[in-house]
């Protein structure tokens, strides 16, 4: 048995059971539970973004495992944002349909169709998408209105084009065929980030924005070519294959507070028993604690009502695959998502037992992050997942114990999404900028490709002291929502 895997959630409300009560558990059940949560929350309280968006692996078109893994992660995202019910018609419907186009001989076969009905199904996200963009740009008409230069006048010209009631097709269109354009080239130039440290309404933060949306306008287009690029390459796929839901599974109880769970206890429980540098650490820390109040953010994180613990999407069917002894197609242990991972998933995929793919990840906590209830009377399961989460919270310390000892401040907030508009295409467009790329070199420029590159944290989407609420991708618990698609195709 073979199985390519797809995961993609949607209703934000999916629940299953009521959670029960933490007092129902084993005390080493409870007890991991609370040092796990324990340093995460203080991680959270420290900074929620804890580095920028991490690419495992760009698209290389001469493997056809990449070609697969690129396939699996359009289809994730051209399937958002709607009920379970109605991703599994839409992807039924979708695939059958790229099933003909991969068998047509017809260059460019379908593109217009298949972006246009992938359009019309993220019908609500696009229209905030575009929302967002247009406050963006009214936002910058407002600014410049008493001192607006040429340029500003030609720039604020060419956004025009987004404030048309035209139909979301042509917006979208408009946003692929201009992503590299001098205007792009333009709004990345005046996102950047000062040397200074600047407020959220500064301008290159706005800015910031409007390419961003931009961006995530264009990837409505992007993503169905890809679709359609691929599908001829990969048509031994669609022979045999079915869509399933998976069942939402319920996560751990919320942790326990008690006054045990204080600022220095925390602190005392994250070092090994008569650490030497622990002095050292609690000097740091409560340095930190009287400019940043951390202890007034621990106690709010605890005591928030709307803190229980969910299991997000890619976690669901990574779970799905290991319980069950399904296999990978081609021995490829890859899981698709919509958009990146969290940095407890990431984590998660990490120090799992079926040695998954990493996930692309946005780096960011999330403190509503659960993995997944387990029957606490089997030993064997509870040692698995005692090793996960032991593994993950030597990560999450070690990160929370070297911001504390440099006494770092918070990183700068970015949206869950990449803006999606390659560094490569405009470093060619003027030799003079050395923009690095994801891992740090610039990648070759090919005239002719769509392929569309992540962006790095220096000039991405990231904005300094900004909230989800403008992120139409950003949940408040960080993830995918908890009911589940799972393509599997058969051979």
């Amino acid at each position: 048995m073979s199985r390519s895997k797809r995961a993609r959630s949607a209703p934000k409300g999916a629940v299953s059971s009521p959670p029960r009560p933490v007092d129902d558990f084993p005390p080493k059940y409870k007890k991991l539970i609370n040092r796990f949560y324990e340093p995460l929350i203080l991680l959270r309280v420290l900074g929620q973004t804890r580095g920028g968006h991490s690419t495992v692996q760009e698209h290389d078109t001469r493997s056809l495992q990449c070609t697969r893994r690129r396939f699996l992660a359009c289809l994730a995202y051209v399937a958002s944002n709607a009920k379970r019910k109605k991703i599994s018609e839409f992807l039924a419907k979708l695939l059958e349909r790229l099933r003909v186009i991969a068998t047509s001989t017809a260059d460019g076969d379908g593109e217009d169709e298949i972006a246009t009905k992938c359009i019309d199904f993220a019908t609500p996200r696009i229209k905030k998408e575009v929302g967002l963009l247009r406050s963006r740009i009214a936002q910058y008409h407002k600014r410049s209105a008493a001192r607006a230069t040429e340029q500003d006048m030609m720039l604020l010209g060419w956004l025009g084009y987004f404030q048309n009631p035209e139909a979301l097709v042509s917006i979208c269109q408009f946003a692929y065929d201009e992503r590299r354009s001098t205007w792009m080239k333009e709004l990345e130039q005046r996102s950047r980030s000062p040397r200074y440290k600047s407020s959220d309404d500064a301008s290159h933060v706005m800015f910031n924005y409007i390419r961003h949306y931009v961006g995530r306008l264009a990837d409505h287009i992007r993503k169905p070519k890809h679709l359609i690029q691929h599908c001829q390459q990969l048509i031994f796929l669609f022979d045999n294959w079915t869509v399933k839901g998976v069942e939402a599974m319920q996560a751990t109880p919320r942790p326990e507070h008690s006054p045990q769970t204080s600022l220095p206890n925390i602190l005392k429980r994250m070092l090994p028993k008569d650490d030497p540098k622990l002095p050292e650490y609690e000097g740091a820390l409560t340095v930190m604690d009287r400019g940043h109040h951390i202890s007034d953010g621990l106690r709010e994180y605890w005591s928030d009502p709307t803190f229980q613990p969910k299991v997000h999407a890619e976690i669901q069917i990574l779970e799905q695959f290991y319980n069950n002894g399904l296999a990978f197609e081609d021995n490829d242990p890859y899981i698709a998502c919509s958009k990146p991972a969290c940095f407890c998933c990431h984590l998660y995929f990490r120090h799992h037992p079926l040695k998954c793919v990493e996930a692309d990840s946005h780096q960011k906590v999330y403190h509503n992050w659960g993995p997944p209830m387990i029957n606490t009377k089997d030993e064997k399961e509870f040692m698995r997942q005692r090793d996960i989460l032991n593994e993950m919270v030597k990560d999450i310390r070690n990160d929370a114990l070297n911001q504390i000892i440099q006494r770092r401040g918070s990183l700068a907030w970015h949206a869950d999404s990449v803006t999606g508009i390659t560094e490569s295409v405009l470093a060619e467009r003027e030799q003079a900028d050395e923009l690095d790329s994801v891992d740090g070199s610039a990648p070759s420029y090919n005239p002719d490709s769509d392929e569309l590159f992540d962006m790095p944290e220096i000039d991405s989407e990231a904005v300094s002291f900004c909230s989800d609420a403008d992120d139409p991708e950003s949940d408040s618990d960080g993830g995918v929502a908890l009911d589940i698609t799972e393509l599997s195709v058969s051979q």
